[in-house]
């Protein structure tokens, strides 16, 4: 068997209908991907078998340094990853064959070298082995190959490299701009208890981008050692250098203070490197991690700032529309169930007046869970469309709201239009015994549009139907011609738009500790999304937690480093050395 049911987040699913035309399931191709324990045990055979390779070309371009031909060494292995990335974005091979959710493009989408999570992992893996090989051998990188270079060229190479130092920190603000704002991966640092695994991996990401930049730093220091310039006039380039791109980028930009940030950070271990005869401090390399950890803090308070606005906007817009996916899903299953139901026969057949028996059987069976949330209202009509009791609203009342425009979303499911802070539904259901009309039962579903799964006990929740608990961190409120119509959340919102005046319709102000996006849809109507602003305690927080994950990631790597140490190196003693000594290496 090929085929399996579709979900309503399939692309490529195919809908079956009877012979009659009408929609019964839809179904999609069986994926071919399995998650046994053989696949697992071949995925796991692959990663080392790339990885005893890449250990095989690592030993033979280190034969190749080892007789003096760094360059060609530095040149095969950047040939090797070059090779072996285009080969894995150009065949998707772990992705076709493997069912991994680090692959999932749903997670992140970055373009053609970052089509997913995982392949922003291996790029990154990749960089860091290729630094890292470089760095073991930055001292016998040689550019003048016996011949002083000019005074002239040296100070471009010096600009050189301070140019790829830039670009480098600057693909990555904006590789990691991309993660934080285009994925749905949780990156808020304040409430570490709910960073999933995903999180986790984004943190890690960002460890190996700093680490690649230090790397990076400390190549060019000893490349720049070798250029005819005094340590006076590599200060004067240095400055020169971060004054101008200051300039330019608050003049096409705006005021960067990360620039300043980065340029403490390379003149302190600059200063160390050539003032001090290649010593390296720890206080200098805690004090750079600090600086790591505070720009690592404003840039993502930044971008979190920017997506947490975005989906802000999409809320607004999504409760203006009135629109609730979550019970359509369940009409589809529901109204065939009730044509099916027994006790709706025999309580057309018996016709009593009687509508409160109607309407707890109706709650208690087919209304508990997701839709306990709305009010419902059934309301029994005859084959002769009268109603059983005389309180009734007219039938043709319903039919007329189908006739003008109101949205049908299942086979006897409509949504009225023009609802404003709230969701109304309603069916019109025949109810038959067999080929016989008994007559028409019409139902009215009435909620608030700002309600969510996540605001009743789990239990009462329907198992198809995923929690949104964003929303549980918003007040909402809705005005209509400068009255409150409704509200929910914990900011009090006063009766009369008196606080509330705009002129564009989206727009964000900030009162009272919370920061509120105002959402005009007409002149007449306004929706208020109000969320309490993120205090400078909460991101010196953050500031504190990354210091401590690059300080553990910092341990981390000096540990496998005395670990390969320790495999090459029989008569090596850990108590011999200093921390600074161990740092350095």
């Amino acid at each position: 068997n090929n085929l399996e049911i579709a979900g309503l987040n399939d692309d490529k699913s195919y809908n079956i209908r009877n012979s009659d035309g009408k929609y019964l399931f839809s179904v999609k191709l069986k994926s071919s991907i399995t998650n046994s324990f053989y696949s697992k045990l071949e995925l796991w055979m692959w990663i080392f078998a790339v990885f005893l390779g890449t250990v095989f070309i690592n030993y033979l371009c280190i034969s190749l340094a080892n007789r003096g031909f760094v360059k060609v060494a530095i040149s095969v292995f950047f040939l090797y990853f070059l090779a072996l990335r285009i080969i894995t974005l150009e065949y998707a091979w772990i992705d076709s064959y493997f069912n991994l959710p680090i692959f999932d493009t749903r997670h992140f989408s970055a373009g053609y070298f970052f089509p997913s999570l995982a392949d922003f992992l291996l790029s990154a893996i990749m960089v860091s082995w290729f630094l890292c090989f470089i760095f073991s051998y930055r001292y016998e990188i040689s550019f003048s190959e016996g011949r002083p270079i000019s005074k002239v060229g040296s100070a471009a190479i010096l600009v050189l490299l301070g140019i790829i130092i830039y670009l480098v920190a600057y693909q990555h603000n904006e590789i990691f701009y991309q993660l934080i704002t285009l994925s749905d991966i949780n990156f808020d640092v304040t409430n570490i208890l709910y960073l999933d695994a995903f999180s986790w991996l984004g943190i890690l990401l960002m460890c190996v981008a700093i680490f690649n930049i230090y790397l990076l730093i400390e190549i060019a220091l000893v490349v720049g050692e070798q250029l005819s310039l005094t340590n006076k006039q590599r200060l004067r380039i240095f400055i020169t250098g971060v004054t101008i791109l200051f300039l330019l980028t608050a003049a096409f930009s705006g005021f960067s203070i990360f620039i300043l940030f980065f340029a403490v950070i390379i003149y302190l271990r600059g200063w160390a490197f050539y003032y001090k005869n290649h010593s390296y401090k720890l206080a200098i390399f805690l004090f750079s991690l600090l600086l790591f950890s505070i720009v690592a803090s404003i840039k993502l308070s930044g971008f979190q700032f920017t997506k947490e606005r975005e989906e802000r906007k999409l809320i607004a817009d999504k409760i203006q529309l009135a629109d609730d996916p979550n019970a359509v899903l369940l009409f589809f299953s529901l109204e065939q169930e009730m044509l099916k139901d027994e006790f709706l026969v025999q309580y057309f057949k018996a016709q009593p007046k009687d509508k409160s028996v109607l309407q707890q059987k109706l709650r208690k069976l087919y209304f508990d869970g997701y839709l306990s949330r709305y009010e419902i209202t059934a309301l029994p009509y005859t084959s002769q469309q009268q109603p059983f009791t005389a309180d009734s609203t007219s039938l043709s009342q319903f039919k007329n709201l189908v006739l003008r425009g109101s949205i049908k979303v299942s086979e006897y499911f409509y949504r009225v239009t023009n609802t404003f802070g709230f969701q109304h539904y309603f069916a019109i259901i025949p109810i038959k015994n067999q080929e016989r009309a008994l007559g028409t039962l019409v139902l009215q579903l009435k909620a608030k549009t700002f309600e969510d799964p996540a605001s009743y006990p789990e239990i009462l929740s329907d198992s198809k139907i995923s929690a949104n608990p964003k929303l549980g961190d918003y007040s909402f409120a809705f005005y209509k011609n400068g009255k409150l119509l409704s509200q929910k959340g914990n900011y009090n919102y006063s009766l009369i738009n008196d606080n509330f005046k705009k002129a564009q319709k989206v727009e964000f102000i900030e009162e009272n500790g919370y920061n509120h996006l105002l959402y005009q849809p007409n002149s007449n109507k306004l929706i208020v999304v109000s969320r309490p602003v993120t205090t400078w305690i909460m991101k010196l927080a953050s500031v504190s937690f990354l210091f401590l994950v690059l300080i553990t990631f910092s341990v981390l790597v000096v540990l496998i480093h005395q670990v390969w140490v320790i495999f090459h190196d029989d008569n090596f003693r850990l108590n011999n050395y200093s921390w600074d000594y161990l740092l350095s290496r």
